[in-house]
Formats: C-alpha cells, sequence, structure tokens
C-alpha cells in the first residue's frame, strides 16, 4: 500500500472508528409459495371456473382486484376454481420474506440491514435482469405486504375504474420499492405511499369518467400536451381539478387509510412536472421534495391503459423507465437519478475502495 493510501487508511479508521461495524450479508431463504386465492388482493394470474361439461369459464385476469363476494359465490357452491399462475414464485417468496422482516424490525439497524436485502432483490430482477420478472411480481409482493382498505373503501374506490385501480397497484408497489432505495425506512410512512397511490384519481368517478379522460391522461403523459383536444368544456374541467379534488376526497373518505394526514397533500403533485409545465401548482425541480419527485416520476412512466400483466413483463423495469422517453427530463430530478443509479449500479463500489485504502 502507498504511503498516500496508507495516510487516507489512517484517516478513514481514525474517523470512522466508533461507527464502522461490518454485518455478515443478509440471509433470508425464499419459502414455497402458497397462493391462497381468498387471500389474495389481485389476481396472480389467470382464475378460471371449470363448469361441470368441462368448458372453462375466465373469472379473473392477471392482476385483477379479486372481489371476495364475487368469488365466494362459487366457493359455497363448492366449484372447481384453477389459477394458472404469471408469477416467480420463487423471486416473491423471497420478496415477501424480506418485506416482512423489514416490516417486523424494530430497530433502525435492522431495517438499514434488511433495506440492503431488498435492493439487491430489486436489482436481480428489475435493473439487471438476472431474473424473470414481472409488474405482477411487484404488485403482489407489495399488496400482500402492504394493502390495508377496508371492504368499504374498496367499494369507494371501484366508483371510478377497474383499469385505474389496476394501474394503481402497481404505482403503489413501485414507490414503495424506490421509497426504500432512496432511503425511506419508516414502515407507516411506505405503507402511506402505497395508499395514496390508489387515490391519485379517486374523484374521477363512473360518472366523469370516460374513454376521452383516459385518452387525456395517457396524452398528457406522454408529451404534456394536446390532452385537451378531444375534451368537451366539462371535461377539461374535471381533468385540470381532478388532483386537487382527489386530494379532497381522500381527506374526508380515506383518512383513516393514511397515518401521516399531511401525505393527503402529495396527491395534488402527481400531474406535476419539474419544468414548471404541470399542473395544478407548476412546481419546478428546486421546489419539490424527494417523496413528490418520486410521485411525480412513477406516475409519469406508466400507461393509463392496456396493462395485461404478461410473465416476464418488468425485467429491467427501473432501468428502462430511467433511460427512456424524450419526456424523461421533464419528470425526472437529476438528485433523484444519481441516488436511484448509484444504489444500484454502485452499490459496492465506495465500500470496496474503502477496503482498498485501509488495508482490510
Amino acid at each position: 500500500m502507498s504511503k498516500n493510501q496508507s495516510e487516507n487508511a489512517s484517516f478513514l479508521l481514525e474517523d470512522e472508528e466508533e461507527s464502522v461495524e461490518f454485518r455478515e450479508p443478509i440471509s433470508i431463504e425464499s419459502k414455497p409459495l402458497v397462493l391462497n386465492i381468498m387471500e389474495m388482493h389481485f389476481s396472480v394470474g389467470q382464475i378460471f371456473w371449470t363448469m361441470t361439461s368441462g368448458k372453462r369459464i375466465n373469472l379473473f385476469n392477471s392482476g385483477d382486484w379479486i372481489q371476495k363476494s364475487y368469488l365466494n359465490k362459487f366457493l359455497k357452491a363448492n366449484k372447481t376454481l384453477e389459477i394458472e399462475p404469471q408469477i416467480n414464485e420463487h423471486y416473491c417468496s423471497l420478496g415477501l420474506e424480506l418485506f416482512k422482516s423489514f416490516v417486523e424490525a424494530e430497530e433502525e439497524s435492522d431495517k438499514a440491514e434488511i433495506r440492503e436485502g431488498l435492493i439487491e432483490w430489486l436489482a436481480k430482477g428489475y435493473w439487471n435482469a438476472e431474473e424473470e420478472v414481472g409488474m405482477l411480481d411487484l404488485a403482489f409482493v407489495c399488496a400482500q405486504t402492504f394493502y390495508s382498505f377496508s371492504e368499504e373503501e374498496e367499494d369507494l374506490l371501484f366508483e371510478s375504474s377497474t383499469e385505474l385501480f389496476k394501474r394503481s397497484s402497481v404505482i403503489g408497489s413501485m414507490l414503495v420499492c424506490l421509497g426504500v432505495v432512496v432511503g425511506y425506512l419508516d414502515t407507516n410512512l411506505l405503507r402511506d405511499l402505497y395508499h395514496i397511490s390508489f387515490l391519485f384519481d379517486c374523484s374521477l368517478d363512473e360518472v366523469t369518467l370516460s374513454t376521452n379522460l383516459i385518452s387525456a391522461l395517457e396524452n398528457e403523459r406522454n408529451n404534456g400536451s394536446e390532452w385537451e383536444e378531444a375534451l368537451s368544456e366539462s371535461e377539461k374541467e374535471t381533468f385540470l381539478n381532478h388532483s386537487k379534488n382527489s386530494a379532497s376526497r381522500a381527506s374526508s373518505l380515506f383518512s383513516k387509510r393514511i397515518s401521516n394526514p399531511g401525505l393527503v397533500h402529495f396527491i395534488e403533485v402527481h400531474h406535476e412536472k419539474i419544468n414548471g409545465k404541470g399542473f395544478p401548482l407548476g412546481l419546478r425541480e428546486g421546489e419539490i421534495s424527494d417523496i413528490e419527485g418520486l410521485i411525480i416520476f412513477v406516475n409519469n412512466r406508466l400507461p393509463f391503459r392496456d396493462l395485461n400483466f404478461e410473465r416476464g413483463d418488468a425485467s429491467s423495469l427501473f432501468k428502462n423507465l430511467m433511460e427512456r422517453g424524450a419526456q424523461l427530463e421533464t419528470v425526472l430530478t437529476k438528485r433523484l437519478k444519481k441516488i436511484i443509479t448509484n444504489e444500484f449500479e454502485n452499490r459496492d463500489s465506495d465500500h470496496a475502495k474503502y477496503l482498498e485504502i485501509s488495508g482490510v
């Protein structure tokens, strides 16, 4: 080791003498995954009813919310139900065990250690494509970990669109996972982020939601303009006001689901851009927090329609979303891009340099 390296090592070791703690890498094994339909919130594949004639009737598609009252009619009648999973069961099992340990951990140091395992798990599937994963894997694991809407609240959410509900299951899952990557360790905060994702568009009920409005949402997501061409004046007003109206509806109807009431106001930012051209507030990059930045980024990067949840449809998802799209620079802050990229790509580099110069 050179003189400079020795001096650097001495400085680092003096500076870190009290705080450096070398731990064994976290080791969590996957367990056999038991797919109980009645314990699922979203279908992990195609669910069929097989008639006595042998004909199969499709009850739920991959990613569909499982309406328990509907399903119970078949189960009480002793009907034969089958499921054809579209998830990576080994990968999901490991994710469930990691999140379970994370949620149950009481010490910050333990959560920080488990966070390392979660980032490694995410990197294998959603960054490096070492595992064949889909959006459904992420939605299933996070729903089983964080989802806690009551049946009454689900009914209120379904006054809007089943497609928006399906999309929200992925949005919430991405927010939770990227929140962990960025460094949020508070379980209540992550659970709140998961649930407010279902409330972004909760003011777009079955009366106001139209094909035109869905098209407008998709156009605004893609290019930030040309969203109003096919809308009537009343639809334009609904579109522009729905962020504030959704936040207001969330405060009045879903306050029990959010442990930190202040987070409800983050619903208002989900259509903002970081260049000041979003709505309703016209925020710029220096005016938003990291949580708001995550919401803006994630909500913009997922389509509002045609989510079919096919196996393996999301390998390298996070990496691809941060590299593709002309509008990326309008929805992803430089700070978040640096943090997320460093966590996934340079996880061991700083530690390796430390070991090299310290001679450990």
